[in-house]
């Protein structure tokens, strides 16, 4: 069964980056916090392990939407978003991925690219905790 929500779930919410926060100016760092805000959500999302955490984790990405997405990309968030809201078990995203019209999946594709696009600055930003610390004082 969690099988079948990861794959549902990675191939919907496709945006599975870490985010980091930073800035000098209060414009800036509001901007930076928003998008590590949709970022973190959108991680969460991915990582879901159940329906209910995924359910927590689209509510928060819509909390969160960032103000310059395209219509077609928020469009393709409000799919994702209702077919998560109407899953009743993790199958239940399955079908909806399965039955997805074509019109939809464009939209799907425009919010993942959009999102990995937005979170990719925001991961290169963030310190990786697999990264080993290099100490160059020799």
């Amino acid at each position: 069964m969690r099988r079948v929500l990861a794959g549902a779930s990675l191939a919907l919410l496709a945006v599975t980056t870490l985010s980091g926060c930073g800035g000098d100016d209060e414009k800036d760092a509001k901007d930076k916090a928003s998008v590590s805000d949709f970022c973190e959500a959108n991680t969460e999302a991915g990582e879901a392990k159940d329906l209910d955490a995924l359910k927590d984790a689209v509510d928060k990405i819509d909390d969160n939407l960032l103000d310059d997405m395209s219509e077609d990309e928020k469009d393709g968030f409000g799919v994702l978003k209702k077919a998560v809201d109407d899953a009743d078990k993790e199958e239940d995203l399955a079908a909806f991925e399965k039955d997805m019209s074509d019109d939809d999946k464009k939209k799907v594709e425009a919010y993942n690219k959009y999102g990995a696009e937005a979170c990719a600055d925001e991961s290169s930003d963030a310190p990786t905790e697999d990264a080993p610390s290099e100490d160059s004082s020799e």
